[in-house]
């Protein structure tokens, strides 16, 4: 029997790339398949929820995005040889999604999770369920247990599903999409450690809090440039929160009763507003910029100095050496000047302080009007020329 793809078998099962059924029962499609032997075993069907889903993307394929409750398949195994650990499972994508968090519900998201229409496929490795998985774990404690890899693997599209609620928070920092599904699987680790099966819950509703928390924290301490503490910046979350929430149901924000909610004056207020201007809205320089041909350009690489507010351009490194290198052989030139004339040429030219003067500031310094200095100058550069006539040496420029 002759062995298709999934992707050919998506194309001919539904006629195309544009699939009118949803992710999670196409994932129940291709199982079925796959134990029907009409398909080839691949890693990316591995892959679950949000995972399986930018696999489809990657693919071509578009799905119905319509909740629906997904069909019951039996739970598909990796292909052998499959990368268990969870760094393989995440750099198996490097594109950073571009939809918002607007819109999602974390709570509405585990009560999906509890209610069973948020479907994830666990590995067949005899266990029916992330309780089970938790549970042999926790006799031996092995991370290098199958049991282990297998159940980190599997709540991959969770920890995803979070981390994608944080984009926006991120939007301004260094930090990535992966680098947020990094920090969920510290808390998914934790999580893993510390989950009780004789709770009554699922790992999934427990271990949100914690991958919301390692994500949280780690936004604090790593994503802006001027580090905030921890309390201040949970004030700011939720003064944020409260605008928000005002400007949705009444369409603006009502400083009294934000105020009242979190037990400060208007003076408060007014500050935490300020520091969230001052400090969190500034872009990180880190910032990766997405411009056609910069790949793993930063913001900071496309950034100069601004002369209008007063910085000086940043020095080049040739630039000050050949400076330098042409600075030394004029003092051994102006040295040969008589002193009124190797004082105008130094003060005129930076010599001294690599600050060049004009005429009239010179003038000032020396007690003498500003066209006398020019004669000096003058005579000065004429004897200087013919030096260097003799000496065989070019005419030096310096670089400011």
């Amino acid at each position: 029997m002759i062995q298709l793809t999934w992707q050919d078998y998506l194309k001919e099962r539904y006629d195309g790339s544009n699939i009118s059924a949803s992710v999670n029962q196409v994932h129940a499609a291709l199982a079925d398949a796959l134990k029907a032997g009409q398909i080839a075993n691949d890693p990316a069907l591995g892959f679950t929820g949000l995972g399986f889903r930018e696999e489809l993307e990657r693919n071509g394929f578009s799905c119905n995005m319509a909740p629906t409750a997904p069909k019951k398949a039996k739970p598909v195994s990796p292909a052998p040889g499959m990368e268990a650990n969870a760094q393989a499972s995440e750099t198996r994508s490097q594109d950073t999604p571009t939809g918002s968090d607007e819109g999602f519900d974390i709570d509405q998201a585990i009560a999906e999770m509890q209610a069973g229409t948020f479907e994830t496929f666990a590995v067949d490795r005899g266990f029916t369920g992330n309780t089970q998985m938790v549970a042999a774990y926790q006799q031996n404690r092995d991370k290098t247990d199958p049991v282990y890899e297998n159940l980190f693997r599997d709540n991959q599209g969770w920890v995803r599903k979070v981390a994608g609620h944080y984009l926006m928070r991120a939007k301004h920092t260094c930090l990535t999409y992966d680098d947020l599904v990094g920090y969920g699987n510290e808390g998914l680790m934790k999580a893993i450690e510390r989950f009780d099966p004789e709770m009554g819950i699922q790992l999934s509703t427990y271990a949100t809090f914690w991958i919301k928390q390692s994500i949280e924290r780690n936004l604090i301490n790593d994503g802006t440039m001027i580090r905030l503490p921890v309390h201040l910046v949970e004030r700011l979350n939720k003064l944020f929160r409260l605008e928000q929430a005002q400007l949705k149901k009444q369409g603006k924000v009502d400083v009294e009763r934000i105020c009242a909610e979190l037990e400060i004056d208007e003076h408060t207020y007014k500050r935490y507003k300020q520091i969230d201007k001052q400090f969190r809205a500034t872009a990180s320089l880190n910032q990766l910029i997405a411009v056609e041909g910069a790949d793993g350009d930063e913001l900071g690489d496309f950034i100069s100095p601004d002369e209008e507010l007063g910085l000086p351009p940043a020095p080049n490194p040739e630039t000050e050496g050949m400076n330098e290198d042409v600075k030394r052989h004029l003092r051994e030139l102006v040295a040969g000047l008589k002193p009124r004339e190797a004082q105008v040429i130094r003060f005129r030219f930076g010599l001294d302080d690599d600050q060049p003067h004009t005429l009239e500031e010179v003038g000032q310094a020396m007690g003498v009007t500003r066209e006398r200095i020019r004669q000096i100058e003058v005579k000065a550069l004429k004897r200087l020329k013919n030096q260097m006539s003799r000496d065989n040496r070019e005419d030096y420029t310096i670089e400011y």
